[in-house]
């Protein structure tokens, strides 16, 4: 793709402010200060290497072992094994390092921007995208504390996977053009707010100071560096972004400090006019404009340097409202989108209700918060035994896909709907031991969806299946879903999480 110079220069500028001020606030901002912040993390960096080096080479193994079995199956996937590895590795590799998850995914949108920017043949890019995104969700699964090195290169990265598979081509660059100045908007905003006279001013004002800075800079990159005036409205709706993380982070009342470890208890209300505000701004922004509105949306959304419970979660939700629309896209013949009268399609929605409103459930039975003293304050970072980690992205990449061996494709997308529309409400309303954890079902939503669209094959294969394949593979399905819940009742009855300072 041929970004303009001026695209390019904003987006390089926006993402040396914002990793800048990321880096030189710390983790909070009401740290010490760069460098000394930096130079006391580098002395605590063995230690943390020593307690925590399973976890940061968890995420490259499990995705060298799904590499080896696209081999074993010859699934198109493992041509893109650099792309896989790569995105394990890289966030893998930077939760090893004493950094912010904030300064991790500026970090990895800079890396992802950078790969993908300069690809000739966009026809090729839709595979290696999908590869790097999975990639990125199962390193995440082995390092839960923040969300913004999963979310700032995944909306990069989705939103660009949407545009190589559904855009004309006389449209494309000029929507390329415009994720990517929405995008660098968003970074510079971040930088904006790690100003320290930003700090003494008063919430509201800063709500009115970033809406209007945002959709101004979103306006005026439209308007001189796309020379797209049509394109205008999308400044609007970037705006709507910033004004909707900045509700979303109030209604979840986010604490600071040590108290941010442990999940509060969280008002009705709040969870409830959060879905409902979650839930119009997907409306508007798919009946006024298409399915890259999510996409800018959750860029707006990003703009904020912390997120909160609640913003973390609509992330999660745009992005995969991006994915299954992408699978309905290619796979799904009925023009309409998804009949759930069908039988096979009400039974999917069904079973994907069931499942995400007992995975809370098994989340809490498994999971352990541990606590260190890397950060300058006390924070927590949310973690799974290795088993139960394996457990559940074997189970989230093979369920829809494997599904598909009982269901056809629209109620495979049915039960897609399900684990998105019920992960949204889970996340928000449902309980959890820990705050970060309340992604955590939106994000196995993803591994799912990114599963079965990297490996269509297995789609296939589904579909012309006999009878006896599909009892194999519905005992095999059996058997896992057995195993999970003895895993499951056998962490429960362990001991209570202990502290580790």
């Amino acid at each position: 793709m041929q970004l303009s110079w001026g695209i390019q220069w904003l987006f390089w500028l926006a993402a040396l402010a914002a990793v800048w001020a990321s880096w030189g606030s710390g983790y909070s901002g009401s740290t010490p200060g760069f460098p000394q912040w930096q130079i006391d993390c580098l002395k605590m960096l063995p230690q943390h290497l020593k307690d925590h080096w399973r976890h940061h080479v968890g995420g490259l193994a499990m995705a060298g072992v799904f590499v080896l079995v696209a081999l074993g199956l010859h699934l198109e996937l493992a041509n893109q094994w650099a792309y896989l590895l790569g995105g394990a590795g890289l966030m893998s590799l930077l939760a090893s390092l004493p950094l912010s998850a904030a300064t991790r995914g500026l970090l990895l949108v800079v890396v992802a921007y950078g790969v993908f920017s300069g690809w000739t043949d966009l026809t090729t890019l839709s595979l290696p995208l999908l590869a790097s995104f999975s990639g990125l969700l199962l390193g995440k699964l082995w390092q839960l504390d923040d969300w913004d090195d999963l979310l700032l290169p995944g909306a990069w990265l989705v939103g660009l996977y949407w545009l190589t598979t559904s855009t004309l081509d006389n449209l494309l660059l000029p929507k390329i053009s415009l994720l990517t100045v929405m995008l660098s908007v968003s970074l510079l905003l971040r930088g904006v707010q790690a100003v320290p006279a930003m700090k003494q001013v008063p919430r509201v004002v800063q709500v009115v100071f970033l809406v209007i800075t945002g959709g101004l800079g979103a306006w005026l990159g439209v308007q001189n560096l796309l020379l797209q005036p049509t394109l205008l409205p999308w400044a609007g709706l970037f705006a709507g972004g910033i004004g909707l993380g900045m509700v979303l982070f109030h209604l979840a009342d986010e604490p600071t400090g040590a108290a941010s470890a442990e999940a509060l208890p969280m008002p009705l209300q709040a969870g409830v006019m959060a879905f409902i505000g979650i839930g119009l701004a997907a409306l508007l922004a798919s009946r006024l404009f298409d399915t890259l509105a999510y996409t800018i949306l959750a860029i707006g959304i990003l703009s904020h340097q912390r997120l909160g419970r609640f913003g973390a979660v609509s992330v999660c939700f745009l992005l995969g409202r991006v994915l299954l629309q992408v699978f309905l896209q290619q796979y799904n013949t009925n023009v309409t989108g998804i009949n759930i009268m069908h039988p096979y399609a009400s039974a999917a929605l069904y079973m994907g209700f069931g499942l995400m409103l007992l995975l809370p459930h098994g989340l809490n039975a498994s999971q352990m918060t541990q606590h260190g003293n890397l950060k300058p304050e006390a924070s927590a970072s949310i973690q799974f035994p290795a088993l139960a980690i394996l457990w559940m992205s074997l189970i989230a990449l093979g369920s829809a896909g494997f599904a598909n061996y009982f269901l056809h494709v629209e109620a495979t997308a049915s039960l897609l709907l399900a684990f998105l529309v019920a992960g949204l409400g889970v996340g928000l309303l449902g309980t959890f031991k820990a705050s970060q954890a309340r992604s955590l079902p939106l994000v196995l939503t993803l591994l799912s969806q990114t599963g079965v669209l990297a490996i269509p094959e297995v789609l296939s294969w589904g579909n012309a299946a006999d009878k006896n394949e599909k009892m194999l593979v519905l005992a095999g399905a059996f058997v896992l879903m057995l195993l999970a819940g003895l895993l499951a009742q056998r962490l429960a009855s362990r001991r209570q999480p202990v502290q580790v300072s």
